[in-house]
């Protein structure tokens, strides 16, 4: 029952904004599943402020200075650096200056060489611009950039696949990503989105910047949206099982049990689509974990104010009328503070 619930909230607009990653769910089965930056290292601020500092006052041209960037940008990041290259293109999964063969219309073939590829990760291409920012030479440089990564992306082996991700870089001054997870040929959009793709520099000092970047390197797949949506819809479904469970083994009927979360799912998802007020019924929750046994009454005064329409004092709020029936039966269950 939990499970069927899980699936149908779970395709709804309650999903993306309830699970963000700016507002993690408490369930330790739930954390787990989702991207943390936990697990980034410590960064000496001292080595971090020496790379910016370095690379901000960078002037050389870019065949002299990407692999140098790229490689302080890794040690960064604390990924692994690019391994040496080989005679035998397919041994290069993780180089700089991979060798690609380039098919044309005419049926003739020319030589590329991608500047750092990383396979079923990424494909790089590096630029030392020396334009001003966002100014209309400088963009038409990095569309130039974009153009050429995408050919070298085309012109894969079709065995080694297209990688998730196209990375452009101004050396010394501006990473941008690019995304097209479905391995079709899509094209590649900036990534997480037209307003975030591009990182500066001193956008390093932000460690969710960082592990952005660390993930790209090292589990680039899993950034992918609806990878993540399936991660949290599974992990829903468990922990509404395991909860539906728990109620079922203390003795409440079944149908009682699929209700009461039925409304609890509903009133989740009205908080999030704001119809009522933002946050307001997590809020009521966390202060419920210090008196459990208010749950019910605060609860059933909740529902009736939603059913009916009118001022809620848990809330102190008015409420709209949520009409449809789902909230004529009111008859929560009691809940531990777990």
């Amino acid at each position: 029952t939990a499970w069927r619930f899980s699936r149908r909230f779970a395709k709804s607009r309650w999903m993306p904004s309830r699970w963000s990653l700016s507002r993690r769910p408490r369930n330790n089965a739930l954390m787990a599943m989702l991207p943390t930056l936990d697990d980034l290292p410590t960064l000496d601020p001292d080595v971090l402020d020496k790379f910016i500092t370095v690379w901000s006052e960078a002037t050389g041209p870019e065949r002299a200075n990407y692999q140098l960037f790229l490689t302080g940008l890794c040690a960064v990041l604390a990924v692994p650096p690019p391994e040496p290259a080989g005679a035998d293109p397919v041994r290069n999964a993780y180089v700089f200056e991979r060798r690609i063969e380039i098919r044309h219309p005419d049926g003739s073939v020319t030589r590329g060489y991608i500047d750092l590829y990383y396979r079923r990760h990424f494909v790089l291409e590096a630029k030392q611009t020396g334009q001003a920012l966002e100014t209309p030479g400088w963009s038409q440089a990095m569309l130039a950039a974009h153009h050429q990564a995408d050919r070298y992306v085309r012109n894969l082996p079709p065995e080694e696949g297209r990688p998730p991700f196209l990375i452009l870089i101004d050396v010394g001054r501006v990473l941008e990503l690019y995304a097209e997870f479905s391995g079709s040929g899509g094209i590649y959009t900036p990534f997480p989105d037209p307003g975030h793709h591009r990182i500066r520099l001193d956008d390093l000092r932000d460690p969710a910047i960082r592990q952005r970047l660390r993930q790209v390197w090292l589990e680039p797949l899993s950034l992918d949206p609806s990878r993540y949506a399936a991660r949290v819809t599974r992990a829903i479904s468990v922990a509404l099982a395991n909860l539906a469970r728990s109620l079922e083994g203390q003795g409440y009927a079944v149908e009682r049990v699929a209700g009461f979360l039925m409304q609890c799912l509903f009133t989740m998802f009205a908080e999030d689509v704001e119809l009522l007020p933002a946050e307001s019924f997590t809020r009521l929750l966390e202060r419920l974990q210090g008196q459990p046994s208010l749950f019910v009454p605060a609860v059933t005064a909740l529902w009736r104010a939603m059913d009916s329409g009118g001022y809620d004092g848990q809330l102190m709020a008015q409420v709209k009328r949520f009409n449809g029936g789902l909230f004529h039966a009111i008859d929560p269950m009691p809940l531990t503070a777990e």
